[in-house]
């Protein structure tokens, strides 16, 4: 071989090399630039994720207040001697039963029967209500929210004051 095929043959492989190593560069830098979106979109939706949870603890917060507001109405009453629910305990009842809905919402189904004109619902004291509440008070946990739904029920039906 003579001095100029080896040259030739040389510049031929340098140039394959650099056309092959800057085709690699391109998929490499292509590669993680694709790396950093996907990390990126990752992230983002771990933290949309993480306030979801944080929302809904919060959520879960407001309800464990209501639960409480439920059992100091329920401990009220069973403290009254008269038995007899005053109207202005009906009404922060109900008042406090018509906020928690939109956010107690999200987690279950409402499924709550009210029906004012219902004969036998109507007969229904308000000593038997206050035993219904008392029963899905002591039903609710975290885990079970669908007991929002009786206790809503009940609250609904003891603000219908009958006397």
């Amino acid at each position: 071989m003579s001095t100029l095929e080896i040259l030739m043959l040389t510049i031929f492989i340098i140039v394959h090399l650099e056309l092959f190593f800057e085709k690699h560069r391109y998929l490499l830098k292509k590669f993680r630039k694709t790396k950093k979106e996907e990390i990126i979109k990752n992230l983002a939706i771990k933290q949309r994720e993480d306030e979801l949870v944080v929302e809904k603890d919060k959520e879960i917060t407001v309800i464990d207040e209501y639960i409480q507001y439920i059992k100091q109405f329920i401990d009220n009453y069973n403290k009254s001697r008269s038995k007899r629910i005053s109207l202005k305990s009906r009404q922060d009842l109900l008042i406090n039963t018509i906020n928690i809905i939109p956010i107690a919402s999200k987690h279950i189904t409402l499924n709550y029967y009210y029906n004012l004109d219902d004969k036998e619902w109507y007969k229904l004291t308000d000593k038997d209500m206050m035993i219904l509440l008392e029963s899905a008070y002591n039903d609710y946990t975290h885990e079970n929210l669908d007991s929002l739904n009786s206790i809503f029920t009940a609250a609904l039906r003891l603000r219908d004051d009958k006397r």
